[in-house]
């Protein structure tokens, strides 16, 4: 018979699979509960679960001693286990094409979490320790497309993990088999995959506290000597030791409470204290998912991607290196099912679906000059030219981001029936995102140096760059950039314009096209007008929140696939804001605006200054030419001898412009003054005195003056009307 325990009180016994039972008794009912835990010295230091805060906990025992969980990240760029090797090829699938495998290889590297770090710094006494991960798994997910439900499917390896000396892990995973290949070769230059890893690590944990019952349990039935099977509530129950039912009157004993018990028979048991808390140690969950994203698409990586086939190892190209897709190994082809697109969705000149991605690529009918709440994103760059050998050469460098000039109203129609139609169902349609640097890339200027694309910062940009530089003729840039800042608000067409290449895939066969168009009044939309709902719906604003004066040309509330347009040609002005008349049937309505900039008319070069940002050097000078005509004056005629000029610039005290004359013989005067070089492409107003002198020098000289800003006109024109007459 083993030891007695107090009746319906805890029990705690070693389990055969190495953990303990809880054992907990009442009245007419037993719950057995098992507890995994580890047998560990009782002194240990391991961090107490019910402590932590985020990645940090404080220790059982030591109040000076903290713990804390580390964390891992992709492996900074460009990380040098990267690996994406393919080979096989020698015969074919399932479906008919070439059978390949692949293993894919990365390293991620163990860092310390942002709280922790915050947590080492406010505590510099606190003793931190790490704590050990064990059981550590890494999987890879990839997702596809269905291509008959187009729900996305999902994909897992496990990978072979070796740790290294520095804490970071490098991975393996494989072999990736046949058509599954290609979804981890997409993922990885698309984004879809993610790494996941799992483990476990070590705790002290706080078990329940059950307090023992009591009275203890009355046992029934007739008096028992020795040992017996009493009755427990009616159930037949063994018992560890004999009780014996009371017989008598109950008697108290001099100076003891009276007892239900006679002093003849045994006593009952002294009350059990309080259960101590009890702790075991435990293993806690750890997981972390890391996206891969677009990370190993980055140009840095391209030679980490090999296929080994019968011609040894070489780079993969495409994806078409891979399998192909169709005859010309490209994902997508032209979709054409919606007709002529660019004549029912005028924002938009072609379509291309993907086949197997199910995402359908819109071309733009053109690229401009990108406007947002910061303004638009125009700058020009002024600054002498460094190959000119300090002669006073200028050099101009203009920078352009470039968004999809795309209507909201076109872009809500098209998305409408692209997903009405059972050819595009279940497609994402997206803008093109990379540059074919293969095409010509080309902008329609004759005042240009050299203009060269690149992929912008942000998602659906790109970046137009514009050098001007004077070459072999000093002074041209001047002009040439004074030219080439007048086309890009001029309001007579054909507008600014070029073109360059974008990329659907690596492997489609033909060039695609986009166009450019590089004026202010054809811009691309981003945040720079928002609106807002009153919470009763009763009113909705438009809110200009840029520096700009905008024009909204018109607007629709959408309900479903409806959104009927409403007419409005309404100036907001920058900073202000418009109430529309229209009620909203909740707060959590959506709204469509057509909107251009309000350009001031006339548009000055003062003007130009709200839109395309200037950044000069104060402390550089440049040479720039000035010029005045004479045109269509006759001097023999008027009776004029010569015409004296002499130029002043109020704002350039210092810069002193040589006098010159005109005569019949010489009509025009030039002059290079040199001067600061913002000056020269922001404003040069000066003020030209005229001296008129006679033939006949009895007469008196006729003085006059006009004003001129030579960056607007390098050249004055003196027309016959704006000579006043001889006095008489």
């Amino acid at each position: 018979m083993g030891a007695p325990s107090p009746p319906g009180g805890l029990q705690i016994t070693a389990d055969p699979s190495g953990g303990l039972r809880q054992v907990e008794r009442a009245p007419g009912l037993q719950f057995i509960t098992p507890i995994k835990v580890i047998a560990v010295d009782v002194n240990q230091n391991l961090p107490l679960e019910s402590s932590q805060n985020g990645n940090v906990f404080t220790d059982r025992f030591n109040a000076q001693l903290s713990w804390f969980l580390p964390s891992y990240q992709l492996a900074p760029d460009i990380d040098a286990s990267f690996s994406f090797a393919a080979s096989g090829g020698q015969k074919a699938g399932l479906d008919g094409n070439p059978y390949y495998q692949a293993t894919i290889s990365l390293t991620l590297a163990k860092v310390e979490p942002p709280d922790v770090t915050a947590y080492r710094t406010a505590n510099p006494s606190q003793q931190l320790q790490e704590i050990p991960l064990s059981g550590i798994a890494v999987e890879l997910t990839t997702t596809a497309n269905d291509p008959q439900t187009g729900q996305a499917q999902q994909s897992v390896y496990t990978a072979t993990v070796a740790a290294n000396a520095d804490g970071s892990l490098t991975l393996s995973f494989g072999p990736i088999v046949g058509t599954y290949v290609l979804v981890a070769y997409s993922n990885l230059q698309n984004g879809g995959a993610t790494v996941s890893l799992s483990a476990q690590f070590e705790v002290w944990r706080l078990l329940r506290v059950i307090h023992p019952i009591w009275p203890p349990i009355r046992v029934t039935g007739p008096p028992i000597r020795g040992v017996g099977t009493p009755v427990l509530e009616g159930r037949p129950r063994p018992l560890p030791q004999a009780i014996f039912e009371p017989v008598g009157t109950p008697i108290s004993a001099p100076g003891r409470p009276p007892t239900e018990f006679p002093i003849s028979g045994p006593r009952p048991p002294e009350p059990q204290p309080v259960p101590q808390p009890t702790y075991v140690t435990a293993n806690d969950p750890y997981a972390l998912a890391l996206p891969l994203a677009q990370k190993y698409a980055a140009p840095g990586y391209a030679p980490a991607y090999t296929i080994t086939d019968t011609n040894g190892v070489r780079p993969i190209v495409s994806i078409n290196d891979l399998k192909n897709f169709n005859s010309s190994g490209s994902d997508f082809t032209e979709f054409t099912a919606l007709g002529d697109v660019s004549g029912q969705f005028p924002s938009f000149s072609r379509l291309y679906i993907g086949g197997i991605s199910r995402t359908i690529i819109a071309v733009p009918a053109a690229y401009g000059i990108v406007r947002s709440k910061n303004g638009t994103a125009a700058q020009c760059q002024a600054l002498l030219d460094s190959t000119a050998g300090g002669s006073g050469a200028a050099k101009f460098q203009f920078s352009f981001v470039l968004g999809p000039v795309v209507s909201q109203f076109d872009q809500f129609a098209l998305q409408t029936a692209l997903a009405a139609n059972p050819e595009s169902q279940n497609c994402t349609l997206v803008l093109p995102q990379r540059l074919d640097t293969s095409q010509p890339m080309t902008l329609l200027t004759p005042f240009q140096s050299s203009a060269a694309y690149t992929a912008g910062l942000q998602p659906n940009t790109f970046q137009l760059d514009v050098d001007i530089t004077d070459g072999s003729v000093t002074g041209s840039a001047v002009a040439n950039a004074n030219l080439f800042i007048n086309q890009l608000s001029t309001t007579v067409e054909p507008y600014l314009s070029g073109s360059f290449g974008i990329v659907l895939d690596d492997a489609y066969p033909h060039a695609v096209i986009a166009s450019v168009v590089v004026n202010l009044n054809d811009t691309s939309g981003s945040d720079e007008l928002s609106y807002s709902v009153a919470a009763d719906g009763s009113t909705i604003q438009l809110i200009n929140v840029s520096p700009l004066d905008l024009e909204v040309s018109r607007y629709a509330i959408v309900n479903g696939t409806s959104a009927p347009p409403e007419n409005l040609n309404q100036e907001i002005l920058a900073g202000q804001s418009f109430t529309l008349s229209d009620k909203a049937s909740s707060p959590g309505v959506a709204l469509l605006v057509d909107r251009t900039l309000a350009l001031e008319n006339p548009f000055t070069k003062v003007a130009l200054q709200r839109y395309v940002s200037f950044i000069t050097q104060d402390v550089q000078s440049v040479n720039y030419q000035i010029g005045i005509v004479a045109n269509g004056v006759n001097f023999t005629v008027m009776g004029i001898a010569e015409i004296d000029i002499a130029i002043t610039i109020p704002s350039l005290p210092t810069v002193a412009v040589p006098n010159s004359t005109l005569t019949a013989l010489s009509l025009a005067s030039n002059t290079v003054i040199n001067l600061p070089i913002q000056n020269a492409i922001t404003s040069l107003s000066a003020v030209i005195a005229f001296t008129v002198k006679a033939v006949d020098t009895a007469k008196a000289n006729v003085q006059f003056t006009v004003t001129n800003d030579f960056v607007d006109q390098p050249v004055y024109v003196l027309e016959s009307s704006g000579i006043p007459p001889f006095p008489a």
